[in-house]
Order: structure tokens, then sequence, then C-alpha cells
């Protein structure tokens, strides 16, 4: 007789039970992969458990002077002596990505001719360089010469035997883009077996070897990616700088040669202005006359920001009162404002309130601001100017109740040739260099600009500070 004993079915997860059995590979896929990261975790347990003190303290000796090596070329001899050295092999290698041959190429060798090796290009199939890089995995093996994949041609035209071999690929950003390689570990011992497979008087490559090759592989790559990076920044900026430097001679080029045709067309049209018979006529060459006087404007001020950014003008600043100053810009856009009906009031600064600035650059920088105001401000709006003391200096403020400013808008306006309006559509003229001009005579002097508005439709405020005397 066979004696039964109850079963609690609480005791069981049904549900589980049910998904499992709906779809079995699902319970079999969690614990293999349950399974393999332990494993994993305790492969990586049992590396870093195969590293000394010693080997520790050395690890961290070489990152310090891979990050102190500054100079690529002593960087990448740093770091295959430094990888030699810690496997204690007769030689050490660095192979890195060849794009444009698809290829692997010698960046670094110890033992070897570094430029004898970088004229061999080693391929990515029948090479175990490029079987490492292509796969993404670690090779290690006693015999390369037994190997079918070892590629020859290398050995043979550096007169070097490869014997035992160990290979670690680089990756940086998750991508493999080379491939460090440490050949023939040391005899150690007579008489000694170090590793499996290995024969007396002889050493292989170790698992502990694979560790150290690879943490070194990996702060390598980081070192590497690092000095990419500074090299393209560097380039970004030298790249830059022929861009500004292009810039700066067509402004110069531009506004000498255009100067010459401008006088003569001007000079051409005051003539059949002053001796034209035919009314049509005289009008015509006005109009050419006032076309000329806005592209010579335009001229000006491209040569006005030539002469700042090669660094020509020079300052001769003198005491100027305030008053005066801000009359003499009050008066420069009369016809302007006029024109358009836009009232330009002074809220008088106090007796004997002076600046010290070069007069004709603090002029032309209150020009280019007040032509701004009154440019957009609408037909019967106004501009105020004002100047008080603020921070150990003077602030002159020009106030209008024009279209305002974005406050995306509020640094941009002083970049070159930004405009606020669409360049297709927009209805005010200039090449946007004004404001840059400002700045820039502004920053001559020690001083700043900026702007500021309570929004799009709003009005603005722009203000230029200049240090005391």
């Amino acid at each position: 007789m066979h004696e039964f004993t109850p079963i609690d079915l609480s005791d069981f997860d049904l549900e589980a039970y049910d998904e499992a059995a709906a779809d079995p590979s699902a319970l079999d896929a969690a614990a293999l992969d349950e399974a393999a990261e332990a494993q994993a975790r305790r492969r990586r347990e049992d590396d870093a458990a195969l590293l000394t003190t010693t080997d520790l303290r050395r690890l961290l000796d070489v990152v310090s002077q891979l990050n102190a090596v500054g100079d690529p070329a002593a960087l990448l001899t740093s770091i295959i002596e430094t990888a030699a050295d810690l496997l204690d092999c007769a030689a050490a290698s660095l192979l890195l990505y060849d794009e444009t041959t698809d290829r692997l190429r010698f960046v670094a060798a110890t033992g070897s001719d570094t430029e004898t090796l970088a004229a061999i290009p080693v391929p990515l199939y029948g090479s175990i360089a490029g079987t490492i890089f292509r796969e993404g995995v670690t090779i290690n093996i006693p015999s390369a010469q037994n190997d079918l994949r070892h590629y020859d041609e290398v050995g043979k035209k550096v007169d070097f035997e490869t014997q035992s071999l160990l290979g670690v690929p680089m990756h940086i950003e998750g991508r493999v883009v080379g491939v460090l390689e440490a050949l023939n570990k040391h005899d150690g011992p007579t008489g000694t077996d170090d590793s499996e497979g290995g024969s007396a008087g002889s050493r292989n490559f170790d698992r502990r070897d694979e560790h150290l090759l690879g943490l070194l592989a990996d702060q390598m790559a980081v070192t590497l990616r690092n000095v990419r990076q500074q090299e393209a920044v560097r380039d970004a900026y030298e790249r830059l700088a022929q861009i500004e430097a292009t810039k700066s001679n067509f402004l110069t080029l531009t506004s000498h040669e255009l100067r010459t045709p401008l006088a003569t067309i001007r000079g051409f049209a005051e003539i059949l202005q002053d001796e034209a018979e035919n009314d049509h006529v005289r009008d015509f060459a006005a109009l050419i006359r006032e076309s000329t006087d806005r592209m010579a404007k335009v001229v000006d001020v491209m040569g006005e920001l030539s002469e700042l950014r090669m660094g020509r003008t020079r300052l001769s600043p003198e005491p100027r009162d305030l008053a005066d100053v801000l009359e003499r810009a009050r008066q420069a856009v009369g016809a302007h404002a006029e024109a358009k009906r836009v009232q330009v009031r002074i809220e008088p600064p106090a007796q004997g309130f002076t600046v010290c600035a070069h007069a004709e650059r603090l002029d032309m920088a209150l020009l280019h601001l007040m032509t701004n105001a009154v440019t957009f401000t609408p037909e019967g709006g106004g501009v105020t100017l004002r100047a008080y003391e603020h921070d150990g200096g003077v602030v002159i403020q020009i106030e209008d109740t024009g279209c305002g400013l974005a406050p995306e808008h509020r640094e941009a306006i002083f970049r070159e040739y930004f405009q606020v309006e669409n360049a297709l559509t927009r209805s005010h003229g200039g090449l946007g260099l004004g404001l840059t001009v400002v700045r820039g005579i502004a920053e001559l002097h020690g001083g700043r600009v900026w702007a500021e508005s309570p929004g799009e439709g709003r009005g603005s405020v722009f203000s230029l500070w200049l240090p005391g005397a």
C-alpha cells in the first residue's frame, strides 16, 4: 500500500506556472540569462583576484603617466612600452583601423622599427589581429606559427618570429577601433610549468595577463579618445581662425575697392543734378546720389568693423561734456527722425557731467545706436537719451518705443550680420553690422553694451557703459 500526503495548492505560484506553460522558452531564457550573468560576475571577480597589490599600483602609475602625456606619438609609445613591461613579454604593438584602406595599421611597436611596420597593412581577414578586431574578442595563442590565421608577412619584413600571442580589442564608445597585442612571453624558470599548455622552460600568457592587457586597453582607449577630441577641438579652432581671417580680409578688400567707384558715381550724379535742364533727369540724378550715399554708409560700417577686427584702431581718450555728446547724437539722426515723425528728446545730465572717451569713436557708436532706435520705431513714436553715473563709470542710455526684442534676440543682435527680420521679407536695410561695431568700440574703451526689452512690440533700451577716466 502506498501512502499519499495531501498537497496544499497555496504553496504553488499557479499564475507563474500558467505563464511558463504558455511560453516555456521564457522560463528557460530567463534562467540562462541569469546563469550567464552569474558566470560573468564570478569570472570578473576571479580575474580581479588574480591581480596583486603590486599590479594595481603599477596600473595606477600607468594611468597617471598616460593622462600626463600630451603628445600623441609619445602617448602611443608609452602605451606599448607599458604593456610589454607589465606582461613581461618580448614585444607589444598597437594597431588601429584605417578606414581608407579597410585594414589595420601599426601605429606603435616595441622591438621593431615603427615606420617599417606602418608600411605593412594587416588584413581584417587572414590575420589574428583582424579576427580580434572583427569579432571584438580576446585571443590567447600559445603558438602563433601553428595557427592558420597568423599573418607572417609582418614577421618576415621585420625579422621577428611570433611564438605566443595575446591580443585584446580596443573600444571607444562601444566601437572597436584597434587591437593591442603582446608577443612572446619571456621564458620562466627551467623545469616549471606555469600555465596550461606550457612546457619546461617556457611560459604562455595566462588569465592574469589577459585581464591586465584588457584593463590597459580600456585605459588606452579612453586616453586615445581624449587626444582625438583635443585634436578635433584644435582643428575646429584653426578652421574658425581661418574663417575669421577670411571674413576680415573680405571686409577690408570690399570696403577699400568700393569706395572709389562710389565716389565717382556720386560725383557724376551731383554734376548731372546741377546741370540737367529736365526735371525728370534731375530727379533721377538725385535718386542715384541718394542710393550712392546709402551704399557709402554700408561701406563705411564694413571699414569700421574691419579696423576693429584687425586691431588697427587706436584710442586717444579725452574728457567730453555729456550734454554736448547727447546733443550731437540727436542732431546726427535729426533728418531721419523728422522724416519718420519720431520725436527725439534728451533728459539733460547734471551740468559739468563728463565722460572720457575717444571723441570720433564715441560719436560713431552713438550714431549706430540712434539710427537703430529711429529705424525700428514706428511713425509717431519717440526716442529718449539719458546719461548717469553707475559702477565707477558712465551709462549712456537710448530708450525707444519701437518694435522691442524677444528674449533670445537681446544678445544675438550684437553678432555680425544678425538680422531680427527674415532676410527675404525684412523692410529695413543694412548688413547687421552696426551693433557689432558699437560693441567693438565699447570693448575698445574697456566698457560694454547691452540691450533690454519688456518684449516684442514694447520698445527697447540700449545701454553703453564706459569706465571712469
